[in-house]
């Protein structure tokens, strides 16, 4: 059984379930000190493309101090003999599973029967700083979409990846209502002039290194409309996604003083894949399958339902684009 403390997490084994005792803990000096530590969880994985080694996992979750503000889910990579858990990185070392202000207090699970060892993953969608005061009056708050977790060898070492489960792809309501392959997205027009739409799946994969790009920053804008839009993209030069939320709705999210939130990405072969859902009040964005996430909650105008594809600074090359219309991820 594992169990967090204010500043740590602790270890017990029990012969029967009854009587538990204590017998290892992790957390002095590691990782993000945004106390208090919650919600932690523990498995192990194999490494992709390597089915013979594997590595212990620890999520743990974090009320303040996360990437931009309050409370945000820090992980951490090593081994765990049954008692003690080890990390494989430095104690200052922090990584983090979502560079949003809205993904909090996971769970994961796995052997469910139609998607075996998978580790998947469900996550509070908001954060401390201003969850009892958003302008929901129907509900409260909602889960993030299910996630696949995979550890992976990358430049930094290893590193989770998530990704939306495939069978979010059953939402899609029939054909993409909108697609476009090797064209120029320009600083001036909209390629999807005319496109509308509240429950949205675009995925898109840009040329930045060489063929011509030279945008400083391109992307998507969405649920626009009332003089209000949700600015979701990548910055070239600093080689990072984001969501800008800005200009998102009227509500002040308490905390959020910058308001875009960054993660980094650098291109794979030269290239950028952004997999971005929208919904009536979220926005989930994965980049490069999954090497970095976005999560971030708006409260647009109800009206404010245009899109539009954009280049700052020049022009960017686009090689696919799909945009679906979903039936719904969450209740009205």
């Amino acid at each position: 059984m594992i169990v967090s403390a204010r500043d740590r997490v602790r270890f017990y084994n029990s012969p029967d379930f009854k009587q538990w005792s204590q017998v290892g803990e992790f957390g002095a000096g590691q990782g993000s000190r945004g106390l208090p530590w919650e919600c932690p969880d523990l498995f192990e994985l194999k490494v992709v493309g390597d089915p013979a080694r594997s590595k212990w996992v620890m999520l743990v979750s974090v009320q303040h101090e996360a990437p931009f503000g309050g409370s945000g889910t820090q992980y951490f990579i090593g081994e765990f003999d049954g008692k003690s858990f080890t990390s494989d990185n430095p104690a200052d070392k922090i990584l983090w599973l979502d560079y949003g202000r809205d993904n909090y207090a996971g769970v994961t699970w796995s052997h469910h029967p139609k998607n075996g060892e998978q580790r998947l993953f469900l996550g509070w969608m908001s954060n401390w700083d201003y969850a009892q005061g958003v302008p929901a009056y129907t509900f409260r708050s909602a889960m993030t979409l299910p996630r696949v977790l995979t550890l992976a060898a990358g430049l930094d070492g290893l590193r989770l990846r998530s990704q939306p489960v495939p069978e979010l792809a059953s939402l899609r309501a029939g054909e993409p209502l909108h697609q476009l392959a090797e064209t120029w997205v320009e600083a001036s027009g909209n390629p999807l002039d005319g496109l509308a739409g509240e429950t949205l799946e675009i995925l898109a994969e840009f040329q930045v290194d060489g063929g011509g790009t030279t945008a400083t920053e391109f992307g998507f804008k969405v649920r626009m409309g009332d003089g209000k839009e949700t600015l979701v993209g990548y910055d070239v030069k600093a080689g990072a996604m984001f969501v800008d939320r800005t200009r998102s709705g009227e509500f002040v999210l308490k905390g959020d003083d910058g308001k875009r939130h960054t993660a980094p990405l650098p291109p794979a072969a030269g290239r950028v894949k952004l997999h971005l859902f929208v919904d009536r009040t979220s926005v989930e964005l994965f980049g490069n399958d999954g090497q970095e996430v976005i999560t971030d909650i708006m409260f647009p105008p109800p009206a404010a339902k245009g899109m539009a594809l954009y280049a700052e600074g020049g022009r960017v090359r686009l090689t696919s684009l799909s945009v679906y219309q979903l039936n719904g991820l969450y209740a009205a």
